[in-house]
Formats: structure tokens, sequence, C-alpha cells
């Protein structure tokens, strides 16, 4: 996010990617932390794969 974007839009997103995680029936703190571990190398051009509804946790 831009850092000029509106103070509530980071914890928006951030509550937005737990709750997504929930529904898909994931453990939102495993898959953060993955998400976490993973982005920095992860290429821009395949960054739906680390989506809820993608990831794999088995890695």
């Amino acid at each position: 996010m831009p850092q000029n974007a509106p103070s509530g839009l980071w914890p928006s997103a951030i509550y937005s990617l737990i709750k997504t995680a929930k529904m898909q029936g994931l453990d939102p703190r495993k898959y953060l932390s993955a998400v976490l571990e993973r982005i920095a190398d992860h290429p821009i051009n395949k960054i739906d794969a680390l989506l809820p509804w993608n990831i794999d946790l088995q890695d």
C-alpha cells in the first residue's frame, strides 16, 4: 500500500485477509506467517498464489 494511503486502509486490508483466511478454513496466524515468509522472494506477477484460497500451507 502507498505510504500516503488513508490510515484505516492498512488495518482494513489485514482484517480482510484474516477474515478471508478463516472463511477458507485456514488458521489466520499460520496463513499470515506463511505469506510474510514468502512474499519478499515471490514474483509480483504471481502474487495471487498467496491469496487465502490459493496458498498451499504444506510447503
